[in-house]
């Protein structure tokens, strides 16, 4: 018989499991609000600027899309998360692999979904 991971061990067993709560936060599906949906549709178009931008040359649009991103995804591990891969497009452009930018682009776009989604509103 496996023992339970250290990690999943409630600290206080009369206090419902913090970790537990997340799971359940981070695994449910969150029917997007209005607000929610304009930021997903504003999200998705910058990224494709971002990206067509990415074939002309130009970074400027990556930086827009940075901009966006920190502007409208709540603090927290996801709003990190997407920030960093805003960092690594711009990195893979510099190196000239369009390919990992837009890849990386859409890594940004996803985990700036989730932290739109599963942040609760203020």
């Amino acid at each position: 018989m496996s023992q339970e991971p250290a990690i999943l061990k409630n600290p206080d067993p009369k206090k419902p499991n913090p970790l537990k709560a997340y799971f359940d936060n981070v695994f449910t599906y969150h029917p997007p609000t209005k607000d929610q949906t304009e930021k997903y549709v504003m999200l998705r178009s910058a990224a494709k600027r971002a990206s067509a931008s990415i074939f002309d040359g130009s970074v400027a649009g990556l930086l827009r899309f940075a901009l966006l991103v920190d502007d409208v995804v709540p603090e927290g591990e996801e709003h990190a998360q997407a920030m960093m891969a805003c960092v690594h497009a711009q990195m893979a452009f510099f190196e000239k692999d369009a390919a990992r930018c837009v890849q990386v682009v859409r890594n940004a776009v996803m985990w700036a979904n989730a932290g739109i989604a599963c942040t609760p509103a203020s």
